[in-house]
């Protein structure tokens, strides 16, 4: 089913996440960020993700939704405001000390209506992102065609029928409209919401490592597959 286009979401991955110099930690950085970026007229809300493993590739995904605004979102990526680079600049520290891959998307298919902006956030579920980076133009690509092959959507409904440990919820997956210039963003993301698995995590665990090494289609490489939770304080919505 189609995704909702009224919405920008914008998906952020963290690789390095060195405490900014007026912050004890990366969270109290996003968190002063987010004081500023709830003021914004076309802002809805964020739910900052984070890795459970702390060896991860990826230490958080942050998952934003914006108004149907894909110019402002793209301006905001390549032509900040002096207000939005100063915000930026006290939040995450200078450049270098961070790293991460910003990108504005669109839902492009989910299980079954808009997922976008998904509040409110469940914090008892954990959620399994994919990103993908396509050698070639992503909008040739049919992937609404090859979803299952793409995401390993069989490979997670198997595992659930067979584990009986957590039960397949609603996913999504997105298509990057932003430049890849400058900031290399992922082409494609999935996320989809793993619930019922308590406090056992080894069930989702298991099921990451089968994907990170399970095929997708041609022309498409799987970048990484982790597992992530939301915190309850971790949610900023619009003011």
């Amino acid at each position: 089913m189609s995704g909702n286009n009224n919405y920008a979401v914008v998906l952020n991955f963290y690789e390095k996440v060195d405490p900014p110099p007026n912050f004890k930690d990366f969270v109290e950085g996003w968190h002063n960020l987010g004081k500023f970026v709830r003021k914004l007229e076309y802002f809805v809300a964020t739910q900052l993700h984070r890795n459970v493993d702390s060896n991860g590739k990826f230490k958080y995904m942050n998952y934003a939704t914006f108004n149907d605004t894909n110019q402002v979102v793209i301006k905001d990526m390549t032509q900040p405001t002096p207000e939005l680079l100063q915000a930026l600049g006290e939040s995450h520290g200078p450049p270098g000390l961070q790293t991460n891959y910003p990108g504005g998307y669109h839902e492009v298919i989910t299980s079954g209506g808009a997922i976008a902006p998904d509040l409110p956030a469940n914090p008892a579920s954990c959620f399994l992102i994919s990103a993908f980076r396509a050698s070639s133009d992503i909008d040739s690509l049919d992937v609404e065609k090859e979803v299952e092959l793409l995401t390993g959507l069989d490979i997670i409904k198997n595992a659930s029928s067979s584990s009986g440990k957590f039960q397949v919820g609603p996913w999504a997956l997105y298509k990057r409209f932003t430049p890849a210039i400058p900031f290399q963003p992922f082409d494609l993301v999935f996320r989809l919401e793993l619930q019922g698995l308590d406090s056992d995590l080894e069930p989702a665990k298991k099921l990451v490592q089968e994907l990170n090494k399970a095929p997708t289609v041609e022309g498409v490489e799987r970048s990484c597959t982790e597992l992530y939770q939301i915190q309850t304080k971790d949610v900023v919505v619009h003011e």
